[in-house]
């Protein structure tokens, strides 16, 4: 009590004279620091314990700009003041209390104004500093009582006592992710420091311990980047010739997350993470037939309607590639059982094979095929919080679409490879060991699941045996919350073995999108291309659809992708008539539409250059982005918003990403130049923006980590 009188005294006042924000920002803050301290006084006896670490965490509103460097102020202010209110006493006897209830609106007034008018660097940090704070009080606070039924107790009273989510979600929550968290806590030396700046990395949050390792050794690695790069084959003739061969007709599927509690004319924009589930409404907020542009999933309806299409029209098909998340996004707010978890899985497996029955199938998890959501454990992690079932019911239900050897491998960790032709190799990863939401990365140290190791291992045996690779995976290894250390690894490998990759296929983001890795020194050459599917669920404010990719398939091709189409229907026009399956059409070609002669590493270079020069050029992609959905905010895009997207298709990883949008741009080429000029270093590794906060903009909106609507 002494120190919470001398943190709110003394402390606070002497943070915000060195304080260096606006006048406005100092004048408010004052106010409610003076405000908070008067009610503290009146209340001492009941909540002072409560008041004092909470004004602690959001009362500086802007002063997050100059956090780090007094951060320890928070984080003693909270340790020492909460010792007694973290506990199931105090939280049992004082959880209806009329004082604190009066309370809450003034002491959770700062974090809103924060999250709502704080600058990014602000929201940043609060951020940041909030998850350090207070992941490291959960995890002292379990490490000293040895238990983790009572993490899980407070955890959950705090939840909605404060009203960080409704009752259901906090209950899901808790239940689904407090017994890995408190698994973790008791049984490994992580820190609140490292879990925040992995979790939070794409909101600029950063660990004073980052995790470094290296999967190629350095020095045969650095020497492979002196040997310069083989002119490319800009023939025409040569492309013609390539292209006159035998051709695949790949389909690729990803993100069905097909919801078996969909529910027509149910509510489509509640407060959970998923919609379109329980009672009939009779508002606006009614879920369509076919799917909803809000927040639901799609119907098994949908679905199937769906798979009946494509076999109807694409009679020709040479391979499925399925990247991954069959399940809904049922990880918050909804109690889902393993089991039916399980179900959905075997069930969405069963019915692509009812459809497609002579058709090879390459399956990849998601992020959502596992609970709960995101988590793949460490190897011999216990069974009550080990994720190898997961690996079990997949391979149980993928067993006629691999061969034993691929099932023997997709036990231990979800990768495999197979061989479809003397010629090509498909690589199959289970990129969500990189995801900064599966807790379990950073305790598995070096590579998780050893998997970039056995993938340089099979790109070597495949440049030794004279073959391709496609790569397929769920999460875009350069995706913004994809673990740096693990993104940087997979980009040298890439570097490394570009000579045999022809191309490479993810998931994920819903949208409809493509990459490019260029060399690290010879920086205007790119050395890898991968495409980002569209999902089949509208999740959220997108149409359904699906690609289709046309490659090289002759006996001695370079199984390169020539073009590839993506399908769509209207969800709008197709609700409007549910008693006829809804119209799919082929929205587009990428030769036709973005006036391509091929789709060569050096034409799709080509493309982006163009789109940082031409509004027009970057207006077509952005349309087929969101599969031309009828939401008004995905039609506009700024120079900003181009900038951010065009960064994003040409950063290898996270920090490059953020390097590209702070570099300095001239107004008629929004990419900076700098980016593509020749480096003299292999070692350029920065982190360029300290604590700044550079979420990635997909179309108009600005979809952090932190939105729920960037989090799939």
């Amino acid at each position: 009590m002494d120190f919470a009188l001398e943190f709110l005294q003394s402390i606070i006042p002497n943070i915000l004279t060195n304080w260096s924000a606006p006048i406005e920002e100092r004048v408010w803050t004052n106010v409610y620091a003076n405000e908070c301290f008067e009610f503290a006084l009146r209340l001492q006896d009941n909540v002072m314990g409560l008041i004092v670490p909470l004004l602690a965490l959001v009362s500086l509103g802007g002063w997050a700009n100059n956090a780090t460097k007094d951060s320890s102020f928070l984080s003693r202010a909270f340790k020492d003041s909460t010792r007694n209110w973290m506990s199931n006493d105090f939280i049992s006897s004082n959880i209806n209390s009329a004082p604190v209830w009066l309370g809450l609106p003034m002491m959770l007034r700062p974090l809103e104004h924060v999250l709502k008018h704080g600058s990014e660097s602000a929201r940043s940090v609060a951020a940041c500093e909030t998850c350090k704070i207070g992941i490291g009080l959960a995890m002292d606070y379990v490490r000293e009582a040895n238990s983790s039924d009572s993490l899980l107790h407070f955890a959950e009273s705090t939840c909605k006592w404060f009203r960080l989510l409704d009752k259901d979600m906090c209950k899901g929550v808790v239940r689904e992710f407090g017994p890995t968290l408190a698994h973790l806590a008791l049984h490994t030396n992580l820190t609140s420091d490292q879990l925040c700046g992995a979790a939070l990395q794409s909101t600029g949050c950063t660990s004073s311990d980052p995790p470094q390792w290296d999967v190629l050794d350095r020095g045969a690695y650095e020497t492979f980047l002196k040997v310069p790069l083989p002119t490319p084959v800009t023939s025409t003739e040569a492309r013609k010739e390539t292209e006159s061969s035998r051709r695949l007709k790949i389909l690729h599927l990803t993100d069905v997350h097909m919801d078996p509690h969909y529910k027509p004319g149910s509510e489509a924009n509640c407060k959970k993470e998923v919609c379109c589930r329980g009672p009939l409404v009779s508002t606006e907020a009614q879920a369509g037939f076919y799917g909803d542009y809000r927040y639901c999933d799609l119907p098994y309806h949908t679905f199937e309607s769906s798979l009946a299409h494509i076999a109807q029209t694409h009679q020709d098909l040479s391979m499925i590639y399925l990247t991954g998340d069959l399940v809904p996004h049922t990880g918050l707010g909804w109690v889902t059982e393993r089991e039916e978890v399980e179900d959905i899985i075997r069930n969405v497996s069963n019915t692509i094979s009812r459809y497609f029955p002579k058709i090879p199938i390459i399956p990849v998890l998601g992020n959502h095929d596992t609970l709960p959501m995101n988590q793949f454990s460490s190897p011999g992690a216990p069974p009550e919080v080990s994720t190898d079932w997961v690996y079990s019911t997949a391979a149980s239900a993928w067993s006629k679409w691999l061969s034993r050897r691929a099932l023997k491998s997709f036990r231990k960790a979800g990768y495999y490879s197979r061989v479809v032709h003397s010629r090509l190799r498909i690589i199959v990863l289970n990129t969500n060991f990189c995801f900064t939401s599966n807790f379990w990365q950073l305790n598995d140290g070096k590579d998780p699941g050893g998997q970039l190791q056995w993938l340089a291992d099979q790109l070597q045996e495949a440049e030794d045996a004279g073959q391709r690779v496609h790569i397929l995976g769920h999460i875009p290894p350069n995706f913004e919350a994809c673990l740096n250390v693990w993104s940087r690894n997979f980009y040298e490998i890439i570097t490394r073995y570009n000579s045999v990759i022809a191309a490479q296929f993810y998931g994920h983001t819903h949208h409809d999108d493509f990459s490019l890795y260029y060399h690290p020194v010879e920086r205007n050459r790119p050395i890898s291309s991968f495409w980002v599917g569209a999902s089949l669920t509208p999740y959220i404010e997108l149409n359904p659809g699906y690609k289709i990719f046309i490659a090289e398939g002759g006996r001695k091709s370079e199984f390169n992708i020539l073009d590839h189409e993506t399908w769509i229907f209207n969800l709008t026009e197709a609700n409007l008539s549910p008693n006829r399956p809804p119209e799919w059409f082929r929205l587009y070609s990428a030769k036709e539409a973005y006036a391509l002669e091929n789709l060569s590493l050096e034409a799709l270079h080509g493309f982006v250059e163009r789109m940082a020069r031409n509004q027009t050029a970057f207006d077509v992609f952005n349309l087929h982005f969101y599969k031309a959905a009828d939401v008004q905010g995905n039609k506009a895009c700024d120079s900003a918003c181009r900038k951010r997207m065009l960064c994003n298709i040409v950063s290898p990883y996270y920090n490059k990403y953020v390097e590209c949008v702070l570099t300095e741009s001239r107004e008629e080429n929004v990419l900076p130049e700098s980016i593509f000029l020749p480096s003299n270093s292999t070692q350029t590794e920065v982190n360029p923006y300290s604590q700044w906060s550079v979420p990635r903009v997909m179309g108009a909106k600005t979809k952090s980590y932190m939105s729920r609507k960037g989090r799939f």
